[in-house]
């Protein structure tokens, strides 16, 4: 359904953005 397919792409949004947020975490984990 359309619905779905809606929430399929928000939620691979959200996973890289989690992704990517954690990555910047560990790079400033590793700086400091």
């Amino acid at each position: 359904s359309r619905n779905n397919h809606m929430n399929t792409i928000i939620w691979k949004k959200v996973k890289s953005a989690k992704k990517q947020s954690s990555f910047l975490s560990n790079v400033v984990e590793y700086i400091y």
